[in-house]
């Protein structure tokens, strides 16, 4: 890494450390492991290795000779991929996620089952160059 970039991550260090910071905002509305394929048990590897598995099919770099459509939804899931993986890898904003979901009164787990056979049905499409929905509730 460039001196510039770790200069950067310890200034936000101290900086979270100064402000007494100990978890990432995330999105209330989205179930993250879900999006990255996950059981909510799984450890911090399991974490990576799904959102490394999980990147590198819908990198944006990844989508050329695509569809203009096909690309912007690729980078859809991506961000997602993305956002999911920001909340689930860091442990302070893992736990307060985890006590969100507990404290949340879930669906039958009939239809959460149907919903994440869906997500994963659009990730399938998109992996096959069907343009499909935006992932998760869009």
């Amino acid at each position: 890494l460039s001196a510039v970039h770790l200069e950067i991550s310890r200034r936000e260090r101290q900086r979270r450390a100064s402000a007494n910071e100990t978890a990432r905002p995330f999105s209330r509305k989205k179930h993250y492991y879900e999006v990255l394929e996950l059981d909510r048990a799984c450890s911090a590897a399991e974490v990576r290795r799904a959102f490394r598995r999980l990147s590198l099919q819908f990198h944006p770099d990844k989508q050329l000779g695509k569809s203009d459509e096909e690309r912007r939804w690729a980078a859809r899931m991506f961000d997602e991929i993305k956002e999911a993986h920001e909340c689930l890898a860091h442990e302070p904003t893992r736990r307060e996620y985890d006590q969100i979901l507990r404290a949340q009164v879930r669906p039958d787990p009939q239809v959460e089952a149907n919903g994440a056979a869906r997500w994963k049905q659009r990730a399938r499409e998109g992996a096959e160059g069907t343009a499909g929905g935006g992932g998760l509730g869009r």
